[in-house]
């Protein structure tokens, strides 16, 4: 088993001990899984580090992994150890973009200083008790795992512990959802571009200005833009006068739950702020 580029060091020994009895040429799970995590880790890293501290935030992770269903985000937060004052932020989901930004920002919100960021992408397989029994490369077929050990100076209360635990599993969970929506915001922003043609031969006079609108929503769904959410809103008119309403299942990303948008329920246009009436009704674009 290929365990570091020294034969010899910390990294060797912490990848030996946590690969249990010798099993010949076969790596257990846990073994495999410690070598893939540790594989950039710096010699002079681990030699500063309580290696009982790490071994022990290694098999937490796997544990971890092996317990969260596909599909799910979970989020552990280890015990501080005040000697060496340090705190493992340990955390599993389906691989996605932008998870280490994710957390990179929510620490950086919190004040949190990054002494080390792990984070292999994994293709697990598992047996009928859902156990991991191997564990390849992310570049193998099937279910792709983001298995990330975050490394944070100092200690914390278990109340703050448990604070951070939970923005940090809700920042993931909003990743998972705006994520998994991608495609299908950028196929709106498209349909968008596409609908402005007509727009174009309608109002010839504003085709210049309209062409400026389709170049750049085309630029930003040409990968240079990270698109979090979208709802539609339609004008209705009644009786009683113009009222605003979310376009029913236009959610997408962050914002796929309309239950939460104040438009869940129409609300007359008058009794808008008058910005926010401007936008909807002062103009054709």
């Amino acid at each position: 088993m290929e365990v570091s580029a020294a034969k010899n060091g910390p990294v060797a020994d912490l990848l030996l001990e946590l690969r249990g009895p010798d099993t010949g040429d076969s790596p257990t799970p846990l073994g495999e899984f410690a070598r893939r995590l540790l594989r950039r880790v710096s010699e002079e890293w681990l030699q500063e580090e309580d290696r009982a501290q790490v071994a022990a935030a290694v098999r937490a992770l796997f544990e971890l992994v092996e317990e969260t269903p596909e599909g799910d985000v979970a989020v552990r937060v280890l015990p501080a150890d005040e000697a060496e004052h340090r705190t493992y932020l340990l955390t599993v989901m389906p691989d996605s973009a932008f998870i280490v930004e994710t957390l990179r920002e929510g620490m950086h919100g919190r004040s949190l200083a990054i002494e080390s960021l792990l984070h292999p992408v994994l293709v697990l397989e598992r047996g009928a008790d859902g156990r991991i029994t191997e564990v390849r490369d992310r570049t193998t077929e099937g279910h792709r795992t983001s298995a990330v050990l975050l490394v944070l100076e100092g200690s914390m209360s278990d109340e703050y512990a448990e604070e951070l635990r939970k923005e940090t599993a809700d920042n993931l969970r909003l990743l998972q959802t705006a994520t998994s929506d991608f495609r299908s915001m950028v196929d709106q922003v498209e349909a968008i571009v596409a609908d402005l043609e007509e727009a174009k031969r309608e109002m010839s006079w504003r085709a210049g200005e309209i062409q400026e609108v389709q170049e750049l929503l085309g630029w930003l769904a040409d990968g240079n833009f990270v698109f979090l959410g979208f709802r539609r809103y339609v004008l209705n008119a009644g009786e009683d006068g113009t009222s605003v309403i979310v376009d029913p299942g236009s959610g997408l990303g962050i914002l796929r739950d309309e239950d939460r948008s104040a438009f869940a329920e129409p609300v007359p246009i008058d009794d808008l702020a008058p910005g926010l009436r401007a936008r909807l009704v002062g103009g054709p674009l």
